[in-house]
């Protein structure tokens, strides 16, 4: 008996319309329906098995590369080479802003050193402030940052200062006037010529020793 109303709950399964079921019902005997609640879970389980079995059994699709992107073709190998530049060149730029970071403020430290052991060891220099008629006049350089009046000191050459390897001379206003940096070729310090300096070009200062 057990065995009949599986079979037809198990042919029932496999139906999909409600029409079925009513039928299989009404052909039941009330003692048939009396093992449904006891089949009933065990033929669920058992189809919901089957069908993670199937889902399981089912093929993978293969994932597919775009040509653009496969290095088997030539234009995969093409857009290969052009992103491996592009990301070199990325590197490349990285690296050398890194590299300029440190490598700039060690150069300027080491030029100010320069400079202010010129400074100490000869104190005082001589301005060509005008170089086309030679007009010059003596500098004398005080510790403190300041300028040794009266003849070396002005409203354009009111104090100086070392700052990233050259030597400026600030105004009165405190504004940069001329900068100056050391040519070790010639043994001066020669201008700069950069565009925010207020000074006339080509200026240079000479030590005396």
């Amino acid at each position: 008996m057990q065995k009949k109303v599986q079979n037809r709950l198990t042919s029932f399964w496999g139906c999909r319309t409600l029409y079925n079921l009513d039928e299989i019902i009404y052909n039941l005997s009330p003692f048939d329906l009396a093992h449904c609640a006891r089949i009933l879970p065990v033929l669920f389980s058992t189809r919901q098995r089957q069908n993670v079995n199937q889902r399981a059994m089912q093929a993978t699709p293969t994932p597919t590369i775009h040509p653009f992107l496969d290095p088997g073709s030539w234009s995969g190998a093409f857009s290969v080479h052009v992103i491996g530049a592009l990301v070199g060149g990325v590197l490349l730029v990285i690296t050398l802003a890194l590299l300029s970071g440190l490598l700039f403020p060690a150069k300027w430290w080491w030029r100010n050193r320069e400079l202010r052991k010129l400074i100490r060891g000869r104190v005082e220099f001589v301005l060509f402030f005008n170089p086309q008629n030679g007009a010059s006049k003596p500098i004398i350089f005080l510790d403190d940052g300041q300028i040794d009046p009266p003849a070396s000191k002005n409203q354009n050459e009111d104090t100086w200062r070392i700052r990233h390897g050259c030597l400026e001379f600030l105004t009165d206003d405190g504004k940069v006037y001329s900068r100056f940096r050391l040519d070790k070729t010639r043994g001066q310090l020669v201008c700069t010529n950069d565009a925010d300096i207020r000074s006339l070009f080509n200026q240079y200062l000479v030590p005396q020793y």
